[in-house]
């Protein structure tokens, strides 16, 4: 899986791009899709297209960018951790059917995958030192909240 700060990535996923690179991994996940970043680059036009995402690399629907890499997912609406219904507190232990990223807060909000019970499993923006492999944000960040979705079928 390619970084979001790879030297061909689009401007925009240097910048906001770490939710819509878990969508993609979703992708390579489930689907056993493999990608290069002339094909991700290629994609932003369309999911902007659907409304997956907005020009600035924003995921408005995570569940439209999943299933535009075939992985039909519902995002869970019901959490009561705080005023959003889809943010699931930091200590929820995924079930069977389910997946989860994770929010970290350093400065900003970054978005990493996590195995179902809040440990990384993915940064997309990659080790930060040779004997870290996660960002600075994950590595000194706090885990704010995670984002659930259910798995319903791969196609």
């Amino acid at each position: 899986m390619f970084l979001q700060r790879h030297p061909e990535a689009r401007k925009e996923y240097k910048s906001d791009g770490c939710y819509l690179f878990l969508c993609f991994k979703t992708g390579e996940i489930y689907n056993n899709m493999n990608y290069s970043m002339a094909s991700l680059n290629e994609d932003f036009q369309q999911l902007i297209s659907i409304g997956a995402i907005d020009d600035e690399c924003f995921v408005n629907d995570a569940d439209k960018a999943h299933a535009f890499y075939g992985v039909i997912t519902e995002i869970r609406q019901d959490f009561e951790h705080d005023q959003y219904p889809h943010h699931a507190p930091p200590g929820y232990i995924c079930k069977p059917g389910e997946f989860e990223y994770l929010r970290y807060y350093l400065d900003g909000s970054h978005f990493v995958y996590g195995d179902g019970r809040g440990n990384p499993t993915f940064d997309p923006w990659g080790s930060w030192n040779r004997k870290d492999p996660y960002s600075k944000t994950v590595t000194y960040g706090k885990l704010l909240d995670k984002r659930i979705f259910r798995l319903l079928e791969v196609i």
